[in-house]
């Protein structure tokens, strides 16, 4: 679980973290010194400046944006992995503690002075036990694969959210060159872009630290806890139960 949530949290971190990086190439670098005439471009410099610095931002957006959404299922194909994973260790070891349980009916079958009585209370224990561990088997798989659907539905809604957050600060940039481009001829338009995208980005890293899914994770991941807790505990029980049973019929002689 530890591992799936640093997953979902570098959704946030990772390949969105570069959109913000783009800020340096769309910025116009003059709007950040123009503080005098003399270090003003002229009219036509700076509309020739604002369309290529708007064409520039545009496509290094669009390519922060599709690598995101890249990055996201890669990510969602790396939890699907991992639960495969599991899948793959929880079949073993089910296969393996069975192997392991008939071996030692066989030997308790095997030994010497039994009577009828008692190999039937050895079958009657080995069924209770199978039936036993198939209830908590699936107990168990239904808890996790409840937790996998719920994280599947988080992570999925997480993800539209941060890809929103991004199409709208994208929306927000080209916006302001539009505006940009329009009142090139105004000496203020370099640092009312400047402003504007400054806001723009502002309210992007709100929404991304708004996006934090660390706490619902954990609950889901403890909601499968308890229940497979809850599983484990019965079978537990069941266990001591056919156990003293078969105990005593083996104790008793004809």
């Amino acid at each position: 679980m530890k591992t799936i949530s640093k997953t979902i949290r570098r959704l946030s971190t990772g390949s969105i973290g570069v959109l913000t990086a783009a800020l340096l190439v769309i910025t116009p670098s003059f709007a950040l010194t123009a503080t005098t005439t003399e270090t003003t471009p002229t009219t036509d410099a700076a509309c020739t400046r604002f369309a290529t610095l708007a064409s520039t931002s545009s496509t290094r957006m669009n390519e922060r944006i599709a690598a995101m959404e890249v990055d996201f299922q890669k990510r969602l194909s790396i939890i699907s992995a991992r639960h495969d994973e599991v899948d793959q260790k929880v079949a073993t070891f089910r296969t393996t503690a069975l192997d392991k349980f008939d071996l030692k009916v066989t030997e308790l079958k095997s030994k010497t002075g039994l009577t009828t009585e008692q190999l039937t209370a050895i079958d009657t224990f080995v069924t209770s036990m199978k039936e036993a561990q198939a209830a908590r088997a699936q107990a168990v798989d239904s808890a996790r694969a409840a937790y996998r659907a719920a994280l599947s539905e988080e992570i999925t809604a997480h993800q539209a959210r941060l890809l929103q957050a991004a199409l709208v600060f994208q929306r927000s940039v080209s916006a302001a060159f539009t505006k940009a481009q329009t009142n090139c001829a105004d000496k203020t338009a370099g640092v009312t872009l400047r402003t504007e995208i400054k806001t723009a980005r502002d309210v992007f890293q709100t929404a991304r630290k708004a996006e934090v899914t660390g706490s619902s994770v954990k609950q889901l991941a403890e909601t499968r806890r308890t229940a497979i807790k809850a599983a484990n505990e019965e079978f537990v029980k069941k266990v001591k139960e056919y156990t003293a049973t078969l105990k005593t019929a083996l104790e008793t002689t004809s």
